[in-house]
């Protein structure tokens, strides 16, 4: 695992080679998070060529655990039908 680690931090930041996004992307983080903030998430959308939707919920840095039904319905409307529920 750290092989691949290293091998990804050698490819991805020290080469500069940054792969495009080119399927639709659901990007959820939460307002509470110190380590994933809304920045990150901006910048993110800069390397995706479809279509990209961000969700932001209240919470810390661990939505699986704080809000797993919402989370789940998230990803499940993203991945069935390309849309978000209301």
């Amino acid at each position: 695992a750290v092989r691949i680690y290293r091998a990804n931090i050698i490819t991805q930041v020290v080469l500069a080679r940054h792969p495009r996004g080119t399927v639709p992307t659901l990007a959820i983080h939460s307002r509470g998070d110190r380590f994933l903030v809304e920045r990150q998430i901006a910048k993110t959308r800069e390397w995706v060529d479809a279509p990209f939707h961000h969700e932001e919920l209240d919470g810390g840095h661990w939505i699986p655990l704080e809000q797993p039904d919402r989370l789940a319905n998230l990803i499940r409307a993203h991945v069935t039908r390309g849309v978000l529920p209301a």
